[in-house]
C-alpha cells in the first residue's frame, strides 16, 4: 500500500486481534481444544497485535499512524443460528470440524 499511495494519501486497514480473543471463531476454538484439538492457527497471529501492526506499518514508511479498537457484539436466538451463520462465512472451519 505504501507503494502505490500518493503523497498526501491514505491507507485503511483492520485485523482481527488473534491475540486477545478477538476473532469470530474463537468460541468453537476454545471448545475444540477442551476436546483435545488443536485448531489450526494463522501464520502470524502475533502480528495482529496493536503495537505490532504500528511498528509494521511506522517501519513501512507511514506517518501519521492512527489507530483504533472496534468492539461489535452479536446477539443470536440460539446456537443454530449462530452455528449456520459460522458455517455460511467459513468454509474453511466447516471443513475442519468435519474431518474430526
Amino acid at each position: 500500500m505504501v507503494r502505490v499511495v500518493r503523497p498526501g494519501g491514505s491507507v485503511s486497514a483492520y485485523a482481527w486481534d488473534m491475540q486477545s480473543y478477538g476473532f469470530p471463531f474463537e468460541p468453537f476454538q476454545i471448545e475444540m481444544r477442551a476436546l483435545g484439538y488443536q485448531p489450526p492457527q494463522p501464520p502470524s497471529a502475533e502480528a495482529s497485535r496493536m503495537d505490532a501492526m504500528r511498528t509494521l506499518w511506522n517501519g513501512a514508511g507511514l506517518e501519521q499512524v492512527q489507530m483504533g479498537e472496534i468492539v461489535v457484539e452479536r446477539t443470536y436466538r440460539s446456537f443454530g443460528e449462530l452455528w449456520t451463520t459460522s458455517l455460511a462465512g467459513a468454509a474453511s472451519l466447516k471443513q475442519t470440524l468435519e474431518g474430526m
